[in-house]
């Protein structure tokens, strides 16, 4: 009995055992559940943050992002991307078409695309996007491409900025150098050309250039007429303007260079009476039109007038310029027309000089008979044969004057002595030898003639330094005056004088030949009697001096 009681408490005792190692167990178990959930809870809950931080940084980026699939479906694009593309807003990850938003992409989404599945991704890829309400912007995308395992894309990831702004500055700065460009050429024409039509062809190609008109056209002003008259032309079908001739205040440019301010027209066809020239231009259908007075130094110079054929605005930044470039044309014809002025009393200067020195001469001629037209001739063949040698224009020209000159110190030379019929006694001879000093005093104070007293004062000196009044010799002779003593003989010896007949003209070339080395140069002797118009030269007064 005893026995069976122990194995029955034995029993329940090990019954007790198991079902407290049960409780245990499923206690453990308990607590490994309750921390995977609390673990799992803990997990969702961070990754719920997550996400949210990564949605507000989608969200608030500057840049656009996006992921599309490759059906066009686009299931994520933020906030700066719709507001980029000008789309109504959404959640991020609503789904929408992106060929079904307005939107027009240019290169287009498809070539992209195809771009994509060859390089895989592109960088810094700039394009323009034409928005839904009309308006367009320039942006730079990056993307890729992310495929499957099996290859085929999975979707096109990309961000994208809006760099509008950018490229406007980019434009702003490139049409501020254009500008600047324009500006010195402008001026580079000014510099260079004496030619107010150069000057003009330059100027209006720069204004229609960097104006984006489609003619320009300047008007010069003529202070004794008080009228507007045409200075040139680009861009225009007709002469329209050729006969301009508008007095001021008459016609949009008189009433600019009247006001002395410009006159923008944006509509031409809604001031119909101020266009006075309209019957000539219907041909050119303008339909705006700007003008600029040009005004320098206080003084009104012209009008410069600019032409539309399509509606036109013009900004602040435009009219700027129009007026730096009617500015510019004001500057040349005032330059310009100052230098002509000053060439024309120059010329005229000149010419009165040309005249003074042919009035000397002809009184001199007038004095002594015996030199009637040797002067001409001998001035017309040192001019040819300098041309012969080679010389420049310049010393061509001073050449002529000293020529005309030579003999000037005679006119200091007593009437008894230079009209003396027969030989001069030594005493005579040596008085008539001091004419080459009395043109050496007379010459040497005038400026405009010292570069010609060479001549005057050297015509008797002899290469072999026995001549006067000096005693110079070779080339210590200025060849201005070695070349004239050639030509002096020659025409002296062929034209009659009172104590003997005019010598043939083998005799003179032989005599000529024969003091080559003594009293002339024998390489402008050389030239002389090898230049063919020596031939054609008549010993009578038929040659006549030519200027340069």
């Amino acid at each position: 009995m005893v026995d069976r009681q122990l194995d029955a408490e034995a029993q329940l005792w090990q019954l007790r055992q198991q079902l407290t190692q049960e409780r245990r167990a499923r206690s453990e178990a308990t607590t490994v559940a309750q921390r995977a959930l609390r673990d799992l809870f803990e997990t969702q809950q961070e990754l719920a943050a997550t996400e949210e931080r990564f949605r507000n940084i989608v969200e608030t980026v500057r840049l656009g992002i996006y992921r599309e699939a490759p059906d066009g479906v686009v299931a994520l694009a933020n906030g700066t991307l719709l507001s980029m593309a000008g789309w109504e807003p959404r959640e991020a990850n609503a789904p929408f078409r992106w060929d079904k938003t307005g939107l027009a992409c240019s290169p287009p989404r498809s070539v992209i695309y195809q771009r994509l599945e060859r390089e895989g991704h592109l960088t810094a890829l700039e394009s323009s996007w034409r928005r839904a309400d009309g308006a367009e912007i320039s942006v730079r995308e990056n993307v890729r491409i992310v495929r499957k395992r099996d290859g085929t894309p999975a979707y096109y990831e990309g961000t994208v900025e809006d760099i509008t702004a950018q490229k406007q500055a980019e434009a702003r700065l490139q049409r501020q150098a254009q500008r600047l460009d324009a500006l010195r050429t402008i001026d580079l024409a000014i510099s260079s050309s004496l030619d107010l039509r150069v000057v003009f062809t330059v100027l209006l190609d720069q204004v229609t250039t960097q104006l984006n008109a489609d003619a320009a056209s300047v008007l010069l002003f003529n202070s004794r007429t008080q009228t507007l008259q045409f200075g040139g032309v680009r861009g225009f079908r007709t002469s329209a303007l050729a006969h301009t001739r508008l007095a001021l205040g008459e016609g949009h440019a008189g009433r600019a260079a009247k006001q002395r301010r410009p006159v923008v027209i944006a509509d031409l066809g809604a001031e119909p009476g101020l266009f006075d020239r309209a019957p000539y231009l219907d041909a050119e259908q303008f339909v705006a039109y700007a003008a600029v007075p040009l005004i320098a130094k206080g003084e009104l110079n012209g009008v410069l007038e600019v032409f539309h054929r399509r509606p036109w605005d013009s900004d602040a930044d435009w009219l700027n310029f129009l007026e730096t470039l009617g500015g510019q044309a004001a500057v040349a014809i005032d330059s310009l027309s100052a230098h002509r002025e000053l060439q024309e009393a120059q010329l005229e200067l000149a010419q009165t000089y040309e005249k003074t020195l042919e009035g000397w001469v002809r009184a001199l001629d007038l004095r002594d008979n015996e030199t009637e037209g040797h002067t001409r001739r001998v001035t017309e063949m040192s001019v040819r044969l300098a041309r012969a040698l080679g010389l420049p224009e310049e010393d061509v020209m001073h050449i002529r004057r000293g020529a005309l000159l030579h003999d000037i110190g005679k006119i200091a030379i007593p009437d008894a002595i230079l009209l003396k019929p027969g030989p001069l006694t030594e005493a005579e001879f040596s008085v008539m030898r001091r004419h080459t000093q009395f043109a050496q005093e007379l010459l040497a104070p005038i400026g405009y003639l010292r570069p010609a007293i060479d001549i005057p004062r050297c015509h008797h000196e002899r290469w072999d330094g026995s001549g006067y009044p000096s005693g110079l010799g070779g080339e210590s002779i200025p060849l201005a005056a070695r070349l004239f003593a050639v030509v002096d003989v020659w025409d002296a010896l062929r034209s009659d004088r009172p104590y003997r007949r005019a010598l043939p003209d083998d005799q003179v070339r032989a005599h000529i030949a024969r003091s080559a080395g003594t009293h002339f140069d024998p390489a402008v002797v050389k030239v002389f009697l090898e230049t063919e118009w020596i031939r054609d030269i008549d010993s009578g007064p038929k040659v006549a001096i030519t200027s340069r």
